[in-house]
C-alpha cells in the first residue's frame, strides 16, 4: 500500500523526511528557475556543484524540484 521507493527494505520503519534551511531553499529555487524547474545532461556540471556547496544530493533536488514545480514555478 503506501507506495513509493524509500531505500528501506519494508521494515515498517517511517522515511526521514528531509529538513532543509532557509538558504538551501533560497538557493535551490534559485537554480530551478535559471533550469526552468527541469534538469537536464547539460546541466549536470552546474547541478553538481550546487550539491556540493549546500550539502543537498541530487536525487533529494531533483524531488524537490518536481514537488514545488506547481507550486513556487511557473508565474505567469
Amino acid at each position: 500500500m503506501g507506495g513509493g521507493v524509500h531505500g528501506t527494505a519494508s521494515s515498517g520503519k517511517k522515511r526521514f523526511r528531509t529538513k532543509f534551511t532557509a538558504e538551501q531553499k533560497e538557493r535551490m529555487l534559485s537554480l530551478a528557475e535559471t533550469l526552468g524547474w527541469r534538469i537536464q545532461k547539460q546541466d549536470e556540471p552546474a547541478i553538481q556543484q550546487f550539491c556540493n556547496e549546500t550539502g543537498v544530493k541530487r536525487n533529494v533536488l531533483k524531488v524537490w524540484m518536481h514537488n514545488n514545480k506547481h507550486t513556487l514555478g511557473k508565474k505567469p
